[in-house]
């Protein structure tokens, strides 16, 4: 029995939607925001310090650091194997979108406002390497991963440093924002790591 023409283009525009639906599927909005520092509680009551003669005539100290130089920070380059999906969320592939503008930011956030103010004669390169980014869910929590290959050259020798960190939180509605949220707390758990690193570095 032949198809009616009309049920042929029924056919043929079922298949289209269903292929343009999957053409449109939602994506892992990534956006870095560094962490905050924690509130001070109310609860906390100051205590007024009584100044003594001494403390009012001696000059007030500065905190020196003991770690100088001048760091230079390359871009994060995307090492990555598979560079298409950060995981699933266990019906579909959990798909990045503004990559490259959140490795920047993370530069910026992370790496280069914290070590400008190293002023010293000694020169420090660093080259970063994203070799893993995904996220996935278990039982009733998100996690996150995010692994740097890190290379410090000081004075033209080069060590090379591997950092792994692992971000994690409820699970409220399994939203694509919340894998991105996961994603930046592991962030945050690798960071601080590498920035002691450098700090030893420097001395």
């Amino acid at each position: 029995m032949k198809l009616s023409s009309f049920a042929l283009l029924l056919i043929i525009f079922s298949f289209s939607t269903a292929h343009a639906a999957k053409v449109q599927q939602k994506t892992v909005e990534l956006e870095y925001e560094a962490a905050s520092a924690p509130r001070k509680t109310s609860k906390t009551k100051k205590v007024k310090k009584r100044t003594t003669k001494a403390e009012a005539v001696s000059p007030a100290t500065t905190p020196v650091n003991n770690f100088a130089c001048n760091v230079d920070v390359s871009d994060i380059v995307d090492a990555r194997k598979n560079k298409v999906t950060l995981g699933t969320n266990g019906i579909e592939p959990l798909l990045p979108s503004g990559l490259d503008q959140w490795l920047v930011d993370i530069k910026k956030a992370e790496l280069v406002d914290k070590t400008k103010s190293w002023a010293g004669e000694k020169n420090i390169k660093v080259t970063p390497s994203m070799t893993k980014l995904y996220a996935y869910a278990e039982n009733m929590n998100l996690h996150g991963v995010f692994s740097l290959s890190v290379d410090i050259s000081v004075n033209g020798e080069t060590t090379t440093k591997k950092y792994r960190g692992m971000g994690s939180k409820a699970n409220m509605v399994n939203g694509y924002g919340e894998y991105a949220t996961a994603l930046n707390y592991a962030v945050q758990e690798v960071m601080p790591r590498l920035i002691e690193d450098l700090k030893a570095a420097c001395k």
